[in-house]
């Protein structure tokens, strides 16, 4: 196994990358599989990036690559589209510290400034504002939820409780209504209906994992990576309205 990761840098350098690759070229020789362990992956230059995914996509039997990220959607979507996708969490011994002492969270605070840090407290007193605005989209039809995240979407409180009420509301609403729901957040435009698959996904992903951290229902799997490799068709400036329809239709699949 080979590792790339940031060595005292913001970001993994194409030049790693290139290391790992010529490592790849040879076969193994005691053992079955030659593995990539590469990350996190959000880190990755675009230059890294870019060197890394004709590699992917053409790996040679005895070739595994591993890409492990923090934040899935900050990673290339041409990368992640190419990977089949898998929700772990972190060992006690990670989520206490990454080996130099100090936890994760306090590194990332430590870097903050004193206006980051006020808006994050400001963030932690809105739950009240949380709780009412699940509370305004309980009981609404799927229609009436996306005429609503049409006026919320921008206000990230108020957009994701909406979103995130979607699910229930697909259970009850005909094929019609879902297809017209489809075209009311494709006219939204991109950046809306990017925000919609940013606020479901997370929403699927909360609902999925249980109270001891059980991994999510096979189901809810499948469509946390059809909306995850959705957000990265987005991307490539697919047709809106289709892909908001594969999205809405796809739990009625059966």
């Amino acid at each position: 196994m080979r590792e790339v990761s940031p060595v005292g840098e913001a970001r993994i350098r194409i030049d790693q990358v290139r290391e790992a690759l010529l490592w790849a070229r040879y076969g193994p020789v005691t053992a079955a599989h030659k593995v990539i362990l590469t990350g996190p992956a959000e880190r990755l230059s675009h230059e890294a990036a870019s060197a890394l995914l004709k590699s992917l996509e053409e790996a040679p039997a005895y070739m595994v690559y591993v890409l492990h990220a923090r934040a899935p959607e900050h990673v290339l979507p041409t990368i992640r589209s190419r990977c089949a996708l898998t929700w772990a969490g972190a060992s006690p011994e990670q989520a206490l510290s990454d080996g130099d002492g100090l936890p994760p969270i306090l590194e990332e605070l430590t870097a903050m400034s004193q206006e980051e840090l006020q808006g994050m407290i400001d963030a932690r007193s809105l739950r009240e504002r949380w709780q009412e605005a699940t509370a305004e989209a309980e009981g609404l039809s799927l229609l009436d939820l996306v005429d609503r995240y049409q006026a919320c979407w921008s206000d990230r409180v108020a957009g994701t409780a909406t979103a995130a009420a979607v699910p229930r509301a697909l259970e009850q609403a005909s094929v019609e209504d879902t297809l017209e729901a489809a075209r009311r957040l494709a006219d939204l435009g991109r950046d809306a209906c990017r925000a919609f698959l940013r606020a479901l996904l997370l929403s699927q992903c909360r609902a999925g994992v249980g109270p001891a951290g059980a991994p999510a229902e096979a189901t809810t799997l499948a469509w946390c990576r059809k909306l995850s490799l959705s957000r990265g068709e987005i991307e490539r400036n697919a047709n809106l309205r289709l892909l908001m329809e594969v999205v809405l239709l796809w739990p009625r699949r059966d």
